[in-house]
């Protein structure tokens, strides 16, 4: 909302954000930003989720497996979430890995960007609101993350050099998939 102010779509804050209707928004063209917890299951790679509010009638819990029957038409999906750029073992020998990032470009998203580990509550904001600020520019999905993440660690960097939000934790936790252009 603070870079894209009156150009946003829909804001699903909280209990407000059940399954349903963040399936709906994949169906919603251009940008989705999903910002929750996810889980990334190695074992059963169709299982993982990004964490959404439950109802008597959904358990809270929107998996790849369900992501790979939508239809999403929002071109890049943006996760800011944790472990939910993880794919694992695929349930079929010799086929490509499975997970949240496949699901959803298999379901009609052209790029995902997400996490890889545990999105730190302290810097991952920082980091998608530069990344979004680049984005709006014109700039292309890669290069608005490639650029965030320099951004973020060169601010740190500068301020002390022990500085803990220099380590690749905190700055490289956010990937691409897909079609970065």
């Amino acid at each position: 909302t603070r870079v894209f102010s009156n150009n946003i779509g829909d804001v699903i804050p909280g209990s407000e954000a059940t399954e349903e209707i963040v399936r709906q928004a994949l169906a919603t063209p251009g940008v989705l930003l999903i910002a929750t917890h996810g889980r990334n299951f190695a074992d059963a790679p169709l299982d993982s989720y990004v964490l959404c509010h439950g109802t008597e009638f959904e358990d809270g819990r929107l998996t790849a497996r369900e992501i790979f029957c939508a239809n999403t038409n929002a071109a890049l999906v943006v996760m800011n979430a944790c472990y939910t750029g993880l794919a694992d073992r695929s349930p079929l020998p010799g086929d490509d890995l499975f997970g949240l990032q496949r699901a959803f470009l298999r379901s009609g998203s052209t790029a995902v960007v997400s996490g890889l580990w545990d999105v730190y509550d302290g810097t991952g904001p920082d980091l998608m609101k530069i990344f979004f600020e680049r984005f709006k520019t014109g700039e292309s999905v890669a290069e608005s993350l490639v650029k965030s993440q320099r951004m973020f660690l060169n601010r740190y960097r500068g301020k002390d050099r022990g500085h803990p939000f220099v380590h690749p934790y905190f700055w490289a936790v956010f990937n691409l998939a897909g079609h970065g252009d």
